[in-house]
């Protein structure tokens, strides 16, 4: 049962939407941020099942993260307003003074409504909230149920509006890109040669970085197959990670494989295998985190938040260069100029090689849970457990970013140089979106 006084939140004098004074709000008795895991997990089960892409479900992750905070915002007088520290979000929604709201169900429906726009028609989180949202109101006063939703519809529509303006629906509509010919460029890699995914991710609208360039890596080894050059000890060293990979090694490579779009064929059939992206991978690794540690929602919303933001711009950032380069995996040179049989241990996923995003997703987030939990958190990772894989244990989340990022050399689908720009691109992403995002006055 719906616990109605830890819940409840109010402000005194009555007023309208609009502007309120922030001086008369009333404390909240602190709330578990048990909603915010729950549908932090809803969400990763939606893009699960509908194979998002690794950048696609990052945006939707920091989207629906971004709406929960707003909505609870006004109620914590520790909390910062995102307005004016992400671009272009400038939400003037403040609850009705006097009117008591349930902040549980604020949050819940708040986060899922969003959430729901981002993965449109889908099962999973309309389910979820019809059962959910029956709950609320079955337990509510029927004042404070219509105070909650009324609320929460009102920053969910502010929260999409602001969305439409991030270039997502327009790169929906662009030509297909084509890939190159030369020796250098990516093309398309077996088993199925599918077509390059999410070229045009570098327009969409940044959340903190002044632009999907800000950062840019150095150049990548120039294609070179003579023996003895630079680019050619690169590809041996992948292929002889593949060739001489322990069980060990094979089990981190799959461990962090996080690929959503990985198929796999019987006869004629062919079939996707449902996994987890390398965003929803860390967003579960905080929510444990929340949940090990007792966070209550105030906190909680601020490291899911921030960390959201930061995956978001993680993928802006490596998805620009990704096409800027245009750099051809391994699996490609290995296949045509030595050895044709050649396979990598993981699924080469269908974009270019440079930088790994795996590399430079961790390292941003590694950055954050460094700064806003510890840089000595010792914990399990749970994350895998549904898809077939054990617990790994790490000594903070460094070490895990750290694995993470080599795990791609283990899996052949990478070159070492893609691995350290990616993690250097990483903390540059993650250091700006610390130094530009405060969400807790008690931030220094």
């Amino acid at each position: 049962m719906i616990n109605k006084v830890s819940i409840v939140a109010f402000l005194m004098v009555l007023g309208l939407f609009g502007c309120s004074d922030q001086s008369k709000k009333v404390q909240v008795t602190d709330i578990s941020s048990k909603v915010l895991i729950d549908c932090n997990k809803k969400l990763t089960d939606a893009l699960v099942e509908r194979h998002f892409t690794p950048p696609v479900a990052a945006s939707n992750y920091a989207y629906s993260n971004i709406a929960l905070y707003t909505a609870i915002e006004p109620f914590y007088p520790n909390l910062e307003s995102l307005n004016n520290q992400i671009t272009d979000f400038d939400c003037d929604v403040t609850p009705e003074e006097g009117a008591i709201v349930d902040l549980n169900l604020v949050a819940f429906n708040t986060f899922n409504q969003v959430a729901l726009k981002r993965v449109y028609s889908d099962t999973v989180i309309s389910n979820y909230m019809a059962s959910e949202l029956a709950k609320y109101q079955k337990e509510l006063d029927d004042d404070v149920f219509r105070n909650s939703v009324e609320y929460s519809d009102q920053v969910v529509k502010y929260i999409q509006s602001w969305a439409k303006k991030d270039m997502y629906v327009e790169t929906r509509n662009y030509e297909e890109f084509t890939f190159g010919k030369t020796l250098e460029a990516w093309k398309p890699t077996s088993p199925d040669y599918m077509p390059a995914i999410e070229p045009f991710w570098g327009l969409i609208r940044p959340l903190v970085l002044d632009s999907s360039d800000q950062f840019m890596p150095k150049r990548p080894t120039e294609v070179d197959m003579t023996e003895g050059s630079l680019f050619f000890k690169e590809l041996q060293e992948v292929y002889s990670a593949v060739d001489t990979i322990s069980e060990e090694k094979k089990g981190i490579a799959q461990f962090w494989d996080c690929n959503p779009n990985i198929s796999h064929h019987h006869g004629h059939v062919m079939f996707f295998l449902q996994k987890i992206s390398p965003g929803g991978h860390w967003m579960h690794i905080a929510t444990q985190m929340l949940r090990n540690e007792n966070y209550n929602l105030e906190d909680g919303a601020a490291v899911m938040t921030t960390l959201g933001i930061s995956l978001h711009d993680a993928f802006v950032a490596c998805w620009e260069e990704k096409y800027n380069s245009n750099y051809v995996r391994p699996e490609t040179v290995i296949k045509e100029f030595m050895d044709k049989e050649w396979d990598p241990i993981l699924q080469t996923p269908a974009f270019p090689e440079y930088p790994s995003g795996h590399s430079v997703a961790s390292a941003a987030a590694a950055t954050i849970l460094n700064s806003l939990v510890s840089d000595q958190y010792h914990f399990l990772d749970s994350t895998e457990l549904e898809y077939g894989l054990p617990v790994r244990e790490f000594e903070s989340f460094r070490d895990a970013s750290d694995e993470a990022a080599i795990s791609r050399l283990y899996g052949g689908i990478h070159y070492m140089p893609a691995i350290t720009e990616g993690v250097k691109l990483g903390n540059d992403v993650g250091d700006l979106v610390l130094s530009k995002i405060k969400l807790s006055k008690d931030e220094k």
